[in-house]
């Protein structure tokens, strides 16, 4: 199931073994993180891999596929290395990656998450780990430290109200995280009580994952105003992969921009600081809502935000 926090665990063994200056610091040459689309591109999952190893020039890149394959799994045969692919949907052939094998001789691991145990038994895991949902004890202790104590404590009855909330999480990181931040602000028991009753409402769907979208779209319908809605829905369908990098969030507002989606928020439209300061806003406001997080999350030594693929779907779900 999305949000369990299959995502989180990986990237803790990520930021653990591959943010530093020398991976070999923990034993291995060359730690590579691919996100994986719903649908496999292969030739974006190479490039990932390349530009990780150090392939990414033009010239690299326009060589045919396989001989991309080719160059990775030339290089990768002399290191070990730990390859974390987030997201499977199904089988992936290595070999059309450029990965060798992982052995007991070349000492190399590939790690991946993925919703079906049936991915794990074609991709012929050696090992599963089932990742659950919280106890109700985490859960409340995870929900609480996210709506933060001032507001749990602004007023008598909030306190029981927040624990009906947390119910409706059903134990998944992922809405006490999102809907944890959005409350954070309510400080009264009507607000409280709205947010209740429409979890309550959408308890009647049948489907789990349609229950879930529904109940963060809760974040969502709590954005400040349209502008921001918009700029999140963008993310969502223009995005290939859920990480926009730190060093990367001046194109994205520039490409927010260029198709009128700040026209209400900026003033002066030849200020281009101005411009970056109304963009960035829009950022800070999402990572408030819960709806992207800047970290801690690494690649290539850039600090990035990162999008779960389940609020993804939310957004793409909302606009259908």
């Amino acid at each position: 199931m999305g949000g369990v926090g299959k995502t989180t665990i990986l990237t803790e063994i990520n930021n653990k073994l591959g943010y530093s200056d020398y991976e070999s610091d923990c034993g291995y040459d060359f730690v590579i993180w691919v996100t994986v689309s719903t649908t496999i591109d292969l030739a974006e999952i190479v490039n990932c891999i390349g530009s990780r190893i150090g392939r990414d020039d033009e010239e690299w890149r326009s060589k045919r596929l396989e001989d991309r394959a080719s160059d990775i799994f030339a290089f990768l045969n002399k290191k070990k290395f730990v390859l974390l692919l987030d997201g499977l949907w199904e089988r992936i052939d290595l070999k059309k990656i450029g990965i060798p094998v992982p052995s007991l001789q070349n000492g190399s691991k590939v790690v991946f998450t993925c919703r079906s145990e049936d991915v794990c038994g074609v991709m012929g895991a050696q090992e599963k780990v089932r990742v659950e949902c919280l106890s109700p004890e985490n859960a409340w202790d995870l929900f609480c430290k996210k709506v933060g104590k001032q507001t749990i404590e602004a007023h008598p009855d909030i306190h029981s109200l927040a624990m009906e909330v947390c119910q409706k999480c059903y134990g998944l990181p992922l809405m006490l995280n999102t809907l944890g931040l959005t409350m954070s602000s309510k400080r009264t028991p009507s607000e409280w009580r709205f947010v209740l009753n429409r979890l309550v409402g959408n308890a009647v769907i049948p489907l789990m994952e349609e229950k879930i979208l529904s109940n963060l779209k809760l974040s969502y319908d709590s954005l400040e105003n349209e502008t921001i809605k918009s700029c999140f829905l963008y993310l969502c369908f223009v995005t290939r992969t859920p990480r926009i990098e730190m060093h990367s969030k001046e194109e994205l507002v520039l490409q927010w921009f260029a198709d009128g989606l700040l026209e209400d928020l900026v003033d002066d439209a030849d200020n281009y600081f101005h411009v970056l300061d109304c963009g960035y806003a829009v950022l800070s406001a999402l990572q408030s809502a819960g709806l992207c997080d800047s970290g801690p999350f690494y690649h290539n030594a850039h600090r990035l935000y990162k999008m779960h693929d389940v609020i993804i779907e939310m957004g793409q779900w909302v606009s259908h």
